[in-house]
């Protein structure tokens, strides 16, 4: 974990560089009155090494459900993750299949297991 703080050090304070002075811009943040800032979430992608990208609890994208150990999430080739059973399910018959969040097009062949890679 820290080695990934370490790594991605550099492109948080650039982004909270860039959400201060949108804040300070604006007044008050967002139209709602939120700030950038307050939300839980990056909305952002840190871009890190694979060997330090990780997730306690991973949900999957397409069918909505935790993963687990029956059905671990497999890295795509385009770096998101979904469920091995949603997998199966977009991965058409001649293995091709559509990332569901960037669209890239790949084959599941050689996909690795999140959990077990």
């Amino acid at each position: 974990a820290l080695r990934a703080g370490d790594a991605a050090m550099d492109k948080l304070i650039k982004y909270f560089a860039v959400v201060r002075r949108h804040d300070s811009m604006s007044g008050r943040g967002e139209p709602n009155g939120r700030r950038w800032v307050d939300d839980p979430e990056l909305p952002v992608e840190l871009g890190m090494p694979r060997e330090l990208t990780f997730h306690s609890v991973l949900i999957c994208p397409v069918s909505r459900e935790r993963t687990s150990s029956s059905n671990p999430p497999m890295l795509l080739h385009c770096g998101h993750v979904i469920s091995r059973d949603s997998l199966h399910r977009i991965t058409k018959p001649n293995g091709r299949l559509r990332c569901p969040t960037c669209l890239a097009e790949q084959h599941s062949g050689h996909l690795s297991c999140r959990v077990c890679a």
